[in-house]
């Protein structure tokens, strides 16, 4: 893969063109990353503890060409470490200044009534 930058409409495309058939492009613009606040959620699927959902509310990040966020983004997750075990996702929302921790008590609470009336 051959490299090509070049300016369009303001913003950085990066080509990366095939060396052998130079009639296929394809074309990437620049990275934008979000980051969404986490907050207490409501999915009954979560076995144990406190479930966590995105909220609506997000930082954007300055926006960055798609070599340096290669370059130094964190390595991928697999699976096993994308999960949450209940005590690190209590730490989560216990970290958070808007979230009392009265506020999680009553959920620990609420979550514990509700899970003991269905028999999980």
């Amino acid at each position: 893969l051959l490299p090509k930058t070049h300016p369009s409409d303001n913003n950085t495309t990066h080509e990366f063109e095939i060396e052998c058939d130079k009639a296929h492009k394809v074309c990437f613009g620049d990275v934008q990353v979000r980051k969404y606040t986490v907050v207490l959620g409501d999915n009954p699927s979560c076995s144990s503890g406190l479930p966590l959902s995105l909220d609506w509310n997000y930082t954007e990040l300055p926006k960055i060409s798609v070599e340096d966020y290669e370059c130094h983004h964190c390595q991928r997750r697999n699976s096993c470490q994308l999960k949450l075990s209940a005590e690190m996702r209590k730490d989560i929302l216990m970290g958070d200044p808007s979230v009392s921790p009265d506020e999680v008590r009553l959920a620990e609470r609420k979550l514990y009534r509700e899970r003991k009336s269905k028999g999980t």
